[in-house]
């Protein structure tokens, strides 16, 4: 005698596997969706800016386990990262007989495509991180001798020394936006840079004016965003506490600091504050 019930049990264990299955299959097509593969690479340079060959580096964050990579014979490593979120940090630690336990934190981002960042052994550095706006403009960063420190597109990373003054060169190759330079002054904190472009209009000649002679190359340039900038005051207690803020919409690290510090922002935009204290209590 057939048992209908358990029949009809094993269908719907059936159907509840391939209802599993189906979940698991579209989970993972989002996630592939969501991710994008971007290509970093790292260069490794010691105090005299000579590139630090044929060592281990260790990658941190960037992926599930740590990464372990030897640099090429000119410093370089170059490796693939699945980004799913706007932006991600990571942290890169280099051991060598002359600077043991370096450990520097960076960002990568999902766009561009290529990114590179420079980590620099044996000297103090910041971090100067440029977001241009469109992203497919290209930027050029000088030293006070015009000497290029680094190159990249859209967004990118520098590790520079500090109290300097720097020139950043950003131009569209395109040629629908108005290049632009900006000079940089570097202090001993970590800075951030977002440039906006201006976008070149092409004025469109009726046939009646056409008529009466060609005007070639005839450009307007939209008139800048006036910017207003305000003083924000930092207290904190105690301190001895460190803090850190960030822009609200983007999460971009604006500046961080210890104890108390008053800073230039910008007007009606919204900004996270971040502190922390290594004392008991707090």
């Amino acid at each position: 005698m057939i048992d209908l019930s358990k029949i009809k049990q094993s269908q719907k264990n059936m159907l509840t596997a391939i209802a599993v299955i189906i979940g698991i299959v579209v989970a993972v097509l989002l996630f592939m969706q969501r991710s994008k593969t971007v290509i970093l690479q790292i260069e490794v340079v010691d105090n005299y800016g000579q590139p630090v060959v044929n060592k281990s580096i260790v990658i941190e964050n960037l992926e599930k386990d740590p990464l372990i990579k030897d640099t090429d014979n000119e410093g370089f490593v170059t490796i693939p990262a699945k980004i799913t979120q706007k932006e991600k940090q990571f942290i890169i630690k280099v051991s060598t007989r002359d600077f043991s336990q370096y450990t520097q934190e960076f960002k990568i981002f999902k766009e561009p495509s290529f990114q590179s960042i420079k980590v620099r052994l044996g000297i103090e550095t910041v971090i100067l991180r440029v977001s241009i706006i469109p992203n497919n403009a290209r930027y050029k960063l000088y030293d006070s001798t015009d000497r290029k420190v680094d190159e990249g597109i859209g967004r990118g990373t520098s590790t520079i020394p500090p109290n300097s003054t720097y020139k950043l060169n950003v131009f569209d190759p395109n040629k629908k936006y108005d290049d632009k330079d900006t000079t940089i002054i570097v202090g001993e904190q970590n800075i951030q840079i977002r440039l906006e472009l201006l976008q070149i209009e092409q004025i469109e000649l009726t046939p009646e004016e056409e008529e009466g002679g060609a005007i070639e190359d005839v450009r307007v340039v939209k008139d800048p965003v006036k910017i207003v900038m305000v003083d924000l005051k930092i207290n904190i207690n105690p301190s001895t506490g460190s803090w850190k803020l960030q822009d609200s919409h983007s999460y971009n690290l604006k500046d961080d600091g210890q104890g108390d510090k008053t800073i230039k922002i910008e007007k009606g935009r919204k900004y996270a504050i971040i502190g922390r204290s290594t004392e008991r209590g707090y």
